[in-house]
C-alpha cells in the first residue's frame, strides 16, 4: 500500500512538472533574478555580462538566460562583425554550471532577486521560453542600444510597470562610462578613444546608461514598480554569489609616454637644425594617413553608429598617404606648401573643436591620444616654414 501511494505521488508530481513546463506556470517558490558578472580577462568579456535566472525548485527549473551568445561558425563572421551585421542569440543554460565557469575565471557574480508578482514572473518565463525558439532567438547586436544587458532590461520592463530613477544632473557621457572598464589595458583604451565617434560624447540618459552591466545593476537597485497593488522596489534582495573585482585597477598609460617621447625627440632634433631624414616624414604621414583612411571607412562603410562622426579626422587626414606614395616629391615646392599648411589647419581645427564646440560634448572625444598625435605631427613639420635640409633617401 505504501509503495502504491509513493508511485501515485511520484507519477502525479511528474505530470504536474511536465504540465508546468509546457504551460509556463511556475510554483509559489519560483524566483526571477538578474546576474551581474564582473569584467573578465578576455577582451569580449572586458565590460562584464548580464544574464537572467529563473529558478523553481518544485518543478526542477534553474535556467540562466543569456542574450550574449554569438557563433564563430556564422558565414562571413568577421565581415559581418566589422560591418555591424552580426547577429547575437538568446541561449539557456543550467545556472550552477555557468556559475562554476565564472568561479574558475575569478569573475564577480552578483544576484538581484526581482520583486515580481506571480503573474509578472510567469509572463517573463513564458516570454523567455518563446524567445528561445530559433525563429526568435537572433537579434542584431548594438554596443549601446541593443546588447545582452539592455535586452534583459527591456524584458523586465515589458512584464512590469518599472519606473527608473533619474540620473544625476551632470551624468557622464557614454565614452566616459566605458573608460573604467579598460583602465588596465592602455593600448585598448587608446584604441577605443581613437575609434569611438562623437555619438558617444553626449551625456547618457537613464535608459542609455544601462548598456553596461554594473550601471544597470545600480539602476535596478533604485527602480520601483508601480501597479494596482501600489509601489514596491524592483529588487527584492541582493547577494554576492562569487567575489571578484568590480572594475579593473588602472595602469599607467605607456602609449602616452611613448608618443610624447617621440614628439620630444622630434622637437629636439628640429631645434638643433640638423638635417631631417626623409624616412621620418614618410613614416609619420603613412601612419596618420592610414589611421585617417580607417576612420573614414568606419564612418561611411559600417553600421556601427558609435564609430561615426569621428573628429580625430581633423588631424589624421587620409591625404597624408600621398606623401607616403610619393616620398621624394616632398622636396618640391607644392609638397612643401602641403606639409606647412596641413599642420596649421589641423591645429586650428583642434582648437576650434576642443573649445568652441564643448557645449555639444564633442570636445571630450579629443583624448590625450589626440593631443599626442597632433603634437607629434606638428613637431615634425612645424619648422618646415623655414626649410631644413633633408637627408638623402638611402
Amino acid at each position: 500500500m505504501t509503495q502504491r501511494a509513493c508511485f501515485i505521488f511520484l507519477f502525479g508530481w511528474l505530470i504536474f512538472s511536465v504540465a508546468a513546463r509546457a504551460d509556463g506556470i511556475l510554483s509559489d517558490q519560483a524566483t526571477a533574478a538578474v546576474w551581474t558578472v564582473g569584467p573578465g580577462k578576455e577582451l569580449y568579456a572586458a565590460f562584464g555580462h548580464t544574464a537572467l535566472r529563473i529558478t523553481d525548485p518544485v518543478i526542477g527549473v534553474d535556467r540562466l538566460y543569456n542574450f550574449g551568445t554569438f557563433n564563430f561558425a556564422t558565414p562571413h563572421f568577421y565581415l559581418k562583425f566589422i560591418h555591424g551585421d552580426l547577429d547575437y542569440f538568446l541561449t539557456a543554460s543550467i545556472a550552477p554550471e555557468i556559475l562554476e565557469e565564472y568561479r574558475a575565471s575569478g569573475q564577480l557574480v552578483v544576484e538581484q532577486e526581482l520583486n515580481l508578482s506571480p503573474h509578472e514572473r510567469d509572463t517573463l518565463f513564458l516570454a523567455l521560453e518563446e524567445n528561445l525558439d530559433p525563429a526568435n532567438a537572433a537579434y542584431r547586436y548594438d554596443f549601446v542600444r541593443d546588447n545582452c544587458t539592455t535586452r534583459i532590461r527591456d524584458a523586465v520592463a515589458q512584464v512590469a510597470k518599472v519606473r527608473w530613477a533619474p540620473l544625476e544632473s551632470k551624468s557622464p557621457t557614454l565614452r566616459q562610462m566605458v573608460q573604467p572598464y579598460v583602465a588596465d589595458r592602455p593600448a585598448i583604451k587608446t584604441g577605443i578613444n581613437l575609434l569611438l565617434g562623437a555619438n558617444m560624447d553626449h551625456r547618457a540618459t537613464a535608459l542609455e546608461a544601462m548598456f553596461l552591466p554594473e550601471d544597470m545593476k545600480i539602476a535596478f537597485d533604485g527602480a520601483t514598480i508601480h501597479d494596482e497593488a501600489g509601489t514596491r522596489q524592483l529588487v527584492k534582495s541582493s547577494r554576492t554569489l562569487l567575489a571578484g573585482p568590480l572594475l579593473p585597477d588602472g595602469k599607467f598609460n605607456w602609449v602616452v609616454l611613448i608618443t610624447y617621447g617621440l614628439a620630444a625627440a622630434a622637437l629636439v632634433s628640429l631645434l638643433k637644425r640638423k638635417f631631417w631624414p626623409l624616412w621620418i616624414d614618410v613614416v609619420l604621414f603613412c601612419i596618420t594617413g592610414l589611421i585617417g583612411c580607417f576612420l573614414v571607412f568606419l564612418w561611411l562603410g559600417t553600421r556601427h553608429w558609435v564609430l561615426h562622426q569621428n573628429w580625430h579626422l581633423t588631424w589624421a587626414w587620409p591625404t597624408h598617404l600621398i606623401i607616403w606614395l610619393f616620398p621624394r616629391r616632398i622636396r618640391e615646392r607644392y609638397w612643401m606648401t602641403y606639409v606647412v599648411t596641413v599642420p596649421l589647419l589641423m591645429g586650428a581645427e583642434h582648437i576650434v573643436l576642443r573649445h568652441s564646440l564643448s557645449k555639444w560634448e564633442v570636445a571630450s572625444q579629443f583624448s590625450t591620444f589626440s593631443g599626442c598625435g597632433l603634437l607629434l605631427v606638428l613637431c615634425a613639420l612645424a619648422l618646415r616654414v623655414r626649410p631644413l635640409p633633408l637627408a638623402s633617401q638611402t
